[in-house]
């Protein structure tokens, strides 16, 4: 099951997770709120007068903390998936161990 797991992070889980997630994002309220704030963050912080290698550092630091966030929901929802095998499995409701 883990190379499953594997071949599926590899994957990014494209097209079927991104759109399932989409589609929720969408509908939620919280998420679209907390949206609209973070672009009236980031015009807010284009407007200052940094320094370019203060705002490089930045940059990177904002850039290294969207990337590993993303990484972390895509493991969130391959760990659900896994999760949701293994009780299916265990009440019996799959024919097969996958």
């Amino acid at each position: 099951m883990d190379n499953l797991l594997d071949k599926l992070l590899e994957m990014r889980l494209s097209q079927g997770v991104s759109k399932s997630r989409d589609e929720m994002i969408k509908a939620d309220d919280t998420y679209n709120r907390d949206f609209k704030d973070m672009e009236e963050l980031e015009a807010r912080y284009e407007e200052l007068e940094l320094p370019e290698e203060v705002r490089r550092v930045i940059n990177d630091y904002i850039a290294c903390k969207d990337t590993v966030s993303e990484r972390a929901e895509d493991i969130s929802y391959i760990a659900g998936i896994k999760d949701t095998v293994l009780f299916l499995n265990i009440l019996g409701l799959l024919k097969s161990e996958i």
